[in-house]
């Protein structure tokens, strides 16, 4: 019986390693390592990625949710489309500086960024930082669903790594839900457990 069940065990090793690893995580929990830079290290607090067709929604709705739920967020300090970029420059530098110099960058998604080439070259420039800089600095917020096959390949591969997204809606109770969510994500420096290939 000794010989048998150990045989078990070794042919199942992989599956029992596996379940006590989940269990571990269960009773004991798990440390997220989190950088020691606050928000107030860097120059802009929040930076707001969105492509050009959805600048009305953004600026009228969202943008003044952000102000209403994160009140430390200062408007002077969220870069959130071209017109608060820096002056000077190219504007891919601009919006590379803008990239490296923001605690977070907040990516909207919707049905128009999937055939906005300016959009999708912001959003690879964001993703290289945040490999560079090994932090979660990046958040994607769905304004709508998109069917998986429309997906770009990038925002397939930030979401297959489980980093963090949020969706958004339109109903009240799942509005609280979302912000409660996001805040605690925008408000939080997490390190990176592995990079994205590119």
């Amino acid at each position: 019986m000794c010989i048998v069940g150990s045989l078990l065990v070794w042919r199942n090793r992989w599956w029992l390693n596996y379940k006590c690893f989940h269990l571990r995580l269960l009773i004991i929990g798990y440390y997220e390592l989190e950088d020691a830079r606050e928000r107030q290290d860097y120059r802009y607090d929040l930076n707001i990625i969105f492509p050009d067709e959805d600048e009305g929604w953004v600026h009228e709705q969202f943008l003044a949710a952000v102000q209403e739920h994160l009140p430390d967020f200062l408007r002077n300090r969220i870069v959130c489309g071209d017109d608060d970029l820096p002056l000077g420059g190219m504007r891919f530098d601009a919006i590379d500086r803008v990239i490296e110099n923001s605690f977070k960058n907040l990516v909207i998604v919707s049905n128009a960024s999937v055939n906005d080439a300016n959009y999708l070259m912001t959003l690879q420039m964001a993703v290289a930082h945040m490999n560079a800089v090994q932090l979660e600095n990046v958040v994607m917020v769905f304004r709508e669903g998109i069917p998986d096959n429309q997906l770009p390949y990038l925002i397939r591969l930030f979401l297959s790594k489980n980093k963090p997204y949020f969706q958004w809606n339109e109903e009240r109770y799942q509005q609280m839900l979302f912000w409660e969510e996001l805040t605690k994500t925008l408000t939080r420096n997490k390190k990176m457990n592995g990079i994205l290939p590119l």
